[in-house]
Order: C-alpha cells, then structure tokens, then sequence
C-alpha cells in the first residue's frame, strides 16, 4: 500500500469524518451554542487538512518516514475517536481535546517541516 497512499487515505478519512460532526440536543440555547462551537471547529479543522494537504502534494515531508508514520498514526486515531463521537454521543470537550491533538499537532509538524524544507533548499543555491 505504502506510506503515501495510507496517509491520503487517513487524512481523507478524518477530514470527512470531522467535517460531517453534527449536534443532537434538545433544547434550542444548547443547540445554538453548540452547533457554533461545531462550526468554529470544523473550520479550524478545515484549515488544518489544507496545510496537511499542501505539505502532502508539495512533497515536503514525502521523504520523511517518521513524520508519515506519525501523521497515519495520528489521523487513524482521531477519525476512530471522532466515529466514537457520533456513536457514543461523547461531550464536546473530547471532540476539541482530539482535535488539539489529532488535527492540530500534525498541521503543526506539517507546516514547521515545509518551512525548514523550504528553507534549506533556499540556503543551498
């Protein structure tokens, strides 16, 4: 299969499972706040897959076996744990901890190690 194709895999995975969160409660006030706070991390996660994207198809991790293992890892992970979400009506609180984790800390690595790849074949011409 190879580490590229299972970190496609993964990435798409949990971009469409963190993408389609949707909230189930029973009065208005709490729908409302909660459906906004679902938003903002969608969005926030939205923005995260397109900088893990654009490391991804910009080839600046694509050597880096460490770095994919870990993004695979992370990205299985947080789409089991956002389908444990939406089955076991977990609190929002997990949802954001998860998100911190599964979608932030790889965006992180992603863009820290396009900007040092960057950086160095700038420095080496």
């Amino acid at each position: 299969m190879g580490y590229i194709r299972a970190e496609e895999d993964t990435l798409t995975g949990h971009l469409l499972l963190a993408d389609g969160t949707q909230a189930d409660l029973y009065t208005q006030p709490q729908f409302v706040e909660t459906r906004a706070r679902l938003r903002s991390l969608a969005a926030a996660s939205v923005a995260c897959f397109a900088v893990e994207y654009l490391g991804l198809f910009a080839g600046a991790s694509i050597f880096m076996r460490g770095h994919t293992c870990l993004y695979i890892l992370l990205h299985f992970a947080g789409a089991v744990l956002t389908g444990l979400f939406y089955t076991q009506a977990l609190p929002l609180g997990a949802l954001a901890a998860s998100f911190a984790l599964f979608n932030c800390l790889p965006a992180a690595l992603e863009l820290l190690t396009l900007v040092f790849v960057v950086r160095v074949s700038f420095f080496s011409y």
